[in-house]
């Protein structure tokens, strides 16, 4: 069953990071639109996968905080992946003409490295 939730909020998690991409990029660059949305597809995803997808036991301030710290910390490792990705792809010419679409495609493998640590290291 998490694994279905973590897909269906993962889903609504690309949604959100894509659409504020959208309207972030209409002002910023490439690196700090990606950053933007990030943030604030972070703060959702977190909020999601401890109350709904993985039903965290961590309640008190003390345990809420290391789980966020260890989240925060998985999150900035595949936005670095991100990061690595989005631009080397879009430097391709076939692929700059997709942009939004890159965006998607380089969201959907982040959500898969974001499950396997969310899963076996930060809620288990």
């Amino acid at each position: 069953m998490a694994l279905i939730l973590y897909i269906v909020f993962g889903v609504f998690t690309v949604a959100v990071n894509t659409i504020a991409y959208y309207f972030l990029r209409k002002v910023f660059s490439i690196v700090v639109s990606s950053l933007l949305a990030w943030f604030v597809a972070v703060v959702f995803a977190y909020a999601t996968n401890h109350y709904f997808v993985f039903k965290s036991k961590a309640f008190d301030s003390k345990e809420v905080a290391i789980e966020f710290l260890f989240f925060l910390f998985a999150r900035i490792v595949s936005e670095v992946i991100e990061l690595i990705l989005l631009p080397a792809m879009l430097s391709i010419p076939f692929f700059a003409q997709y942009e939004v679409f890159v965006k998607i495609m380089v969201n959907f493998i982040v959500v898969v490295i974001n499950y396997i640590a969310s899963k076996y290291f930060i809620f288990k």
